[in-house]
């Protein structure tokens, strides 16, 4: 029993490592520490070196999915991976791209399937409820390392130098909204958007998991829910609406819902309405995106993409390649844009793996979606995708550990359910 209680410790020790390793996300973690060389991606290297150790301390339980949907899974995990070495083949014999691109991406894709997606979905229920808390926790010393940083930066406490010039720099970079000027940076994350997205994912799960009405926990929702707000990413608003208004009980629905969607809709108007006349007009909306406007950029490069996709049928059916448009972006527009350019979205799929790698990943999403039994959860899961959709570029490690804590968590609940 002892060897048993210590294994379990051991695990629970490990999976936090790893859980911390998956939310480095490398451009802000390179930027923390001044590191220029190509990011190893210690999540991978680590998951890989405590795969044994886990499967021997029995920390998975193969068992929680029935066959067939397994197996399914397992499909769309091969065909997707399988799909990202195709289109880096389409990308080397069609486009000028370094061979380290679309290469570097594919595995790093196939990795995020391999050893963080499936062995999370498939903890023991115990690991997948400790997961989820721990999240939590990263996410009180996210926003306690963005407080500690703005501090810092602007002399109220003390700080490391090179720290101070690093937060300073990005405050620059990040603080001008349409509403003002709001001291803000990212923390571990390069961009305060995708650490919306993060925050908002512990906002879930704190809902979710921590039902108490206890003082603490109110106040804990209330800090994650005042966090998204401040930070203004419009998409994670909009998640974080959807989520309060549909997870609501029907009266403070009702009293919330109006209030909620006036909110979130003034918001969105406020920072977006310089552009929305924009999106019009093709050379305005290039003239816009060159400035770096948020919806411009973002509807710019879906329509790059696609025309860049449009002089090949190969590329419009398999895509670019992985990390490919960049590189064909840099080439029209140099000094503008770079090889690291992408399309700011979860259009990004389809400009790496054409129409019909969007299309089985979007199929992928929907099962996964469909996979969800607890109303809740579903709720949940469309609340995160919508807040993270619309950002940087689809394929941060950290999503793909909360789709499968979400689905495990999933399983839990329907098998309490059953038991009772």
């Amino acid at each position: 029993m002892s060897k048993m209680l210590n294994c379990s410790w051991l695990i629970k020790v490990l999976l936090a490592i790893e859980t911390f390793l998956l939310i480095l996300s490398p451009k802000g973690v390179k930027a923390l520490i001044g590191y220029e060389g190509v990011w190893f991606n210690p999540q991978f290297i680590f998951m890989f070196l405590i795969l044994p150790l886990l499967i021997v301390c029995k920390a998975f339980d193969f068992t929680k999915l029935k066959k067939i949907e397994a197996n399914i899974y397992l499909s769309y995990v091969f065909l997707i991976c399988g799909l990202y070495f195709l289109a880096t083949l389409v990308a080397i014999s069609s486009t000028p791209v370094d061979v380290y691109y679309p290469l570097s991406e594919s595995v790093r894709q196939t990795l995020n399937f391999l050893l963080v997606f499936l062995p999370i979905l498939y903890l023991r229920q115990e690991y997948t409820s400790f997961l989820i808390k721990f999240i939590i926790t990263l996410g009180l010393f996210e926003l306690s390392f963005v407080a500690y940083g703005l501090l810092g930066a602007f002399g109220y406490t003390p700080i490391p130098e090179f720290l101070r010039e690093v937060v300073s720099s990005q405050i620059h970079n990040q603080s001008w909204t349409a509403l003002g000027f709001f001291p803000k940076w990212g923390g571990t994350f390069p961009e305060t958007q995708l650490l919306s997205t993060f925050i908002l994912m512990c906002y879930v799960f704190t809902d979710i998991v921590l039902k108490s009405k206890r003082v603490g926990v109110r106040i804990l929702k209330l800090l994650f829910i005042v966090s998204i707000i401040y930070l203004q990413s419009k998409s994670a608003i909009i998640g974080l609406t959807i989520y309060l208004i549909f997870s609501s009980g029907k009266v403070y629905r009702y009293i919330f819902s109006p209030i909620a969607i006036f909110g979130a809709v003034y918001f969105i108007y406020r920072a977006g309405s310089k552009e929305f006349a924009s999106m019009l007009n093709l050379s305005s909306l290039e003239s816009m995106a060159l400035q770096y406007y948020s919806f411009s950029e973002r509807l710019f490069h879906i329509i790059k993409s696609i025309e860049y996709m449009s002089h090949n049928i190969i590329q419009l059916l398999f895509g670019l390649g992985p990390r490919t448009y960049g590189t064909i972006l840099s080439m029209e527009y140099p000094g503008v844009f770079g090889p690291y350019s992408n399309a700011i979205s979860i259009f990004n799929v389809m400009s790496d793996l054409g129409i019909i790698g969007f299309l089985v990943f979007i199929s992928f999403l929907i099962f996964l979606y469909k996979g969800i039994g607890i109303s809740k959860l579903k709720i949940a899961y469309i609340s995160v995708l919508i807040s993270y959709a619309l950002q940087a570029a689809w394929g941060e490690s950290f999503i793909f550990m909360f789709l499968a804590l979400l689905l495990g968590y999933d399983k839990i609940i329907r098998i309490r359910r059953y038991n009772k």
